[in-house]
């Protein structure tokens, strides 16, 4: 058996399942970028069916694609890792690496998504800790004595299709996911919105407004929470989240390339005024408001103290 190794059960079979198909070449992707190998076994393959049928015992599931294995010794049973939706998520951890893989105990599937730890960097300014964000010095801008009241949530959305039919676009989608993937970003989750669901067909064609591109695919959104104001305990901002059109594949690609794909150009977009989500002045207006309420709780503390 070899050396400790990973190992894929996926199904080639063609009569599969669209999306079942679409997240093995997902998952193929990522383990490429963090320079993953693994020995693939094709449980739609009869030879292996015997295997197929052992890993199924292991993991408690049955026919269900992809699936991660860390095969250890050839004395021991290999160690269910998790599926497609584990794997997506240690790989969004910074914990899709051969190293933490091969060296974990118990099945994955034991654990839920909440118990796989997300990477805290220390933050170096009070900026940093209150926005959540991982800025350089570098990124701090005039507006930090503002922003450092609210908290910052945000997301990246890639709109993507996995009925599309056409190769070039199939690639296209599979290279960008790649490539955003294999940045690391520490404060960027990566959501995948299939916009050939029906089910999503009004968050798609908002997407499509937002960008201005219809039936294009793929493209890179920011979803970006309203702020909220830190230390009142009603929010003061509301609740609707703004996206951000980030780019299509050329646009994407370019900036890869040109080096300006990072954490702090993408979180730079929320500054810019009169972008497609509305621009920054929701934040700088409920900015303002909190700090005028700051100084007259002060104010009204130190009275009651004389």
């Amino acid at each position: 058996m070899g050396p400790p190794h990973l190992l894929l059960l996926v199904s080639k079979s063609t009569i599969g399942n669209r999306e079942q198909l679409a997240n093995q070449d997902l998952v193929a992707t990522m383990m490429e970028s963090q320079g993953l190998a693994a020995e693939v076994v094709d449980g739609a393959d009869p030879a292996n069916r015997e295997r197929r049928n052992e890993l199924f015992g292991i993991s408690g599931l049955r026919a269900k694609y992809p699936q991660l294995f860390a095969v250890k010794s050839k004395d021991e049973p290999p160690t269910f890792i998790g599926n497609f939706e584990t794997i997506q998520e240690l790989n969004e951890c910074g914990q899709l690496n051969e190293a933490h893989l091969l060296g974990v105990s118990e099945s994955a599937e034991t654990k839920s998504a909440d118990t796989i730890p997300s990477p805290t960097p220390s933050p170096t300014t009070q900026e940093e800790t209150s926005r959540g964000l991982s800025l350089t010095e570098d990124d701090v801008h005039s507006t930090t004595t503002q922003t450092s009241i609210v908290n910052i949530n945000a997301h990246l959305l890639l709109l993507i299709s996995n009925l599309s039919g056409n190769r070039k676009q199939d690639s296209n989608q599979s290279q960008l996911m790649q490539v955003v993937r294999s940045k690391g970003f520490s404060r960027l989750p990566i959501q995948t919105l299939d916009g050939s669901d029906p089910e999503v067909k009004e968050r798609r064609d908002e997407l499509f407004g937002i960008s201005g591109l219809r039936a294009k695919y793929p493209q890179l959104f920011l979803v970006v929470e309203t702020p909220k104001v830190s230390f009142l305990p009603l929010s003061w901002m509301g609740t609707k989240s703004r996206t951000i059109f980030l780019g299509d594949y050329d646009t994407i690609q370019a900036m890869e390339k040109d080096g300006s794909l990072t954490e702090a150009t993408i979180f730079e977009e929320m500054t810019k005024p009169n972008n497609n989500s509305g621009g920054n002045g929701w934040v700088v207006l409920g900015a303002h408001v909190a700090v005028v309420a700051a100084i007259v709780v002060g104010i009204v503390k130190l009275q009651k103290k004389k």
